[in-house]
């Protein structure tokens, strides 16, 4: 028998006895505990989620190292992520491509070389406040065991805060109760200035939502014989204005009643993340 089948079957022996005795030595053997990857977190930020309610995104940049032979994709990571919020994990999100803080999705890893990614959660609200607690456990390079390869705490109160402005203004000129037939009326008198690069209307750039006791509240009618009856004021919301033009508009909502405030938020349909153009409270004088 050769040096060399000698050296073999020695090799094979001692690598069958590891295994047997649950032991294992670097880079041999089903017990290597170096990972496919390296993770180290770079940031940990809040956005917009661009929906059609309030909740938010929480967004986590990432430099990832590739400790395999082979190319590999910087979101591989993303599948082996866990995001918790109290006692609830966190369901995945989208940010979209044009939201400027968004990485590229087709990003390739060559083999030792880093690279970035970035992991994206969906949270309550802009303002929503917890602790996160952030899990990666990826599989070692013999694709036999994982290995937990990052463990970070997020307080969203700290968390920054990226949100885009405004291209349009919006001003609650007057608000008007009034009863008609048992029903209580709001009538909303606004101005809505464009000053974005493109013509467009009240209706199609912005979302106005009214609540009153927490319930949304839905569009009213002003009586054809009310002083208040303007249709073309209220016909003006989906009229097209263009840039550096301003223009009055009426709305008009069903009270639930004419004693309690109202909430009133009025977003930009036309930004990345729903920009707040207007938030407040609409006090009721009966």
């Amino acid at each position: 028998m050769t040096t060399k089948a000698i050296t073999a079957l020695t090799t094979l022996a001692l690598t069958c006895l590891l295994a047997l005795s649950g032991c294992s030595i670097p880079g041999l053997g089903a017990g290597s505990k170096k990972p496919i990857m390296d993770v180290t977190m770079d940031r940990a930020f809040v956005t917009g989620s661009g929906a059609y309610d309030d909740s938010a995104l929480l967004v986590i940049n990432l430099t990832v190292k590739n400790n395999t032979d082979h190319l590999m994709s910087g979101f591989t990571v993303s599948s082996d992520a866990v995001a918790t919020l109290g006692d609830k994990t966190l369901n995945r999100g989208y940010l979209g491509e044009d939201n400027p803080n968004s990485l590229p999705r087709d990003s390739d890893i060559s083999a030792g070389d880093q690279g970035a990614a970035q992991l994206v959660y969906e949270i309550p609200s802009l303002d929503a406040e917890g602790i996160v607690e952030l899990v990666i456990t990826v599989a070692n390079l013999n694709y036999t065991n994982t290995v937990e390869i990052l463990r970070e705490i997020i307080d969203l109160a700290d968390a920054e805060r990226e949100v885009s402005i405004s291209e349009f203004k919006v001003e609650v000129t007057n608000t008007t109760g009034l009863e008609d037939s048992g029903k209580y009326i709001l009538v909303i008198d606004l101005e809505f200035t464009n000053n974005s690069s493109s013509t467009t209307s009240y209706s199609r750039a912005t979302r106005t939502k009214l609540f009153q006791n927490g319930t949304e509240l839905q569009w009213g009618f002003v009586p054809w014989d009310s002083s208040l009856h303007d249709s073309a004021l209220e016909a003006n919301g989906h009229a097209d204005i263009q840039p550096g033009t301003t223009i009055k508009i009426r709305e008009v909502y069903t009270l639930l009643d004419n004693t309690n405030d109202v909430e009133i938020k009025i977003t930009d349909m036309a930004s990345y993340d729903n920009a707040v153009i207007l938030s407040g409270t609409i006090v009721l004088t009966p």
